[in-house]
């Protein structure tokens, strides 16, 4: 994401949410879907540029050092205020 690149994910592990609308989704082993993802990427410059656009920006919003910094910060202080949410 951080290079500007189309991907195609599949939808596990936290991959959607990270991408978000910066990518290709598909089922985990749905071998057929990621071809096809694969083959539009390669067939369709317009949309490659789309997405790895969306990536870049996505990255640079949402994942930047002062974005996590707080972010963790606000996680540590809740685990040891005791007010985290228990998963």
């Amino acid at each position: 994401m951080a290079c500007g690149k189309a991907m195609v994910i599949t939808d596990c592990g936290g991959n959607a949410e990270i991408a978000g609308p910066a990518a290709l989704k598909c089922a985990p082993a749905d071998h057929p879907a990621i071809a096809h993802a694969l083959q539009l990427l390669l067939s369709n410059l317009a949309l490659r540029k789309e997405l790895g656009q969306k990536a870049r920006a996505r990255i640079l919003h949402d994942f930047d050092v002062r974005t996590t910094a707080r972010d963790l910060r606000i996680a540590y202080r809740e685990v040891l205020s005791g007010s985290a949410s228990r998963v």
